[in-house]
């Protein structure tokens, strides 16, 4: 009779938790897909304006790090 009671409340338990927890981690994996996309339109921005400061000659050959090697 006992372990009757333990196996459904383990998993009424179980259950419990994986509906509180599925909406949390669905959502952080949302957010970090929205996350890289902010960083990675920030990074394409200023690639972009570092080319354009390129080409108007505002960047030299040394000081441009488009033309690094590393």
């Amino acid at each position: 009779m006992t372990v009757i009671f333990w196996v459904i409340a383990s998993t009424m338990t179980i259950l419990v938790l994986g509906l509180l927890l599925w909406p949390l981690l669905k959502r952080s994996a949302a957010s970090a897909t929205g996350e890289e996309e902010k960083t990675l339109s920030i990074f394409r921005q200023q690639f972009a304006e570092l080319g354009q400061d390129r080409a108007n000659g505002v960047l030299t050959e040394e000081r441009c790090p488009l033309t690094r090697r590393w």
